[in-house]
């Protein structure tokens, strides 16, 4: 009988091992993401996070020969979770509201300045509970402006982390701004936004091809 070598048992064993913290280690469950970000997922595993929620305001602007109802709200929620820090993290506060008349940006208000130290690991979370999929062009385009931004102050967005019947559509909508799933090589740097559904499910990244 032939016994398996030394490099072979322990491969098998960290393997092995792989498979069981995968099972043990706790994830982000659906039902605990919402605007206030308290997720003990979260807090350990990222510096800061910021959850984009959507709503119309179904009663504004709806005068007679009004051109821009209906009015859809994209809401940035933002909250520092001090990784590895002994003091409790702050409390979510709203960043900023980006509002869209049938998926065409057509205002902003900014409440709070962004104070995040450069190379800082966070996340951004697409809320769950909206269920109207004319609402996911402007999700679409809330999240690329925020990114850039993000990406412009040299804050490092790890993951956007998706519900999974949002998941398709997103990706869809994020080709009108040139974000593909396979990377053509290009010379510098290359804007990549990875997503990945939640609890558990799809994981890709999606790469800008300039000139697609």
């Amino acid at each position: 009988m032939n016994v398996p070598n030394k490099n072979w048992r322990g491969k098998t064993a960290l393997l092995m091992v792989a498979i069981c913290l995968s099972f043990f280690c706790p994830m982000v469950s659906k039902a605990e993401l919402n605007a206030d970000l308290r997720d003990p997922y979260l807090e350990r595993e990222y510096d800061w996070a910021m959850y984009l929620d959507t709503h119309d305001l179904k009663q504004y602007l709806t005068y007679p020969g009004s051109q821009l109802h209906p009015i859809t709200i994209v809401r940035i929620n933002f909250r520092a979770l001090n990784r590895g820090a002994s003091t409790r993290p702050k409390s979510a506060a709203i960043f900023e509201d980006l509002w869209y008349h049938n998926g065409t940006p057509v205002g902003l208000r900014r409440y709070n300045q962004l104070n995040i130290a450069p190379d800082l690991f966070g996340v951004i979370v697409i809320g769950a509970d909206d269920d109207q999929p004319e609402h996911g062009t402007a999700v679409a385009n809330a999240l690329v402006r925020l990114l850039l931004d993000l990406q412009l102050k040299q804050i490092i967005t790890s993951v956007v982390m998706v519900p999974s019947r949002k998941y398709d559509q997103l990706a869809g909508e994020l080709g009108r701004y040139g974000f593909f799933p396979y990377m053509r090589v290009m010379a510098g740097q290359q804007m990549s936004i990875h997503l990945r559904t939640y609890p558990r499910g799809k994981d890709q990244y999606y790469f800008f091809q300039k000139g697609y």
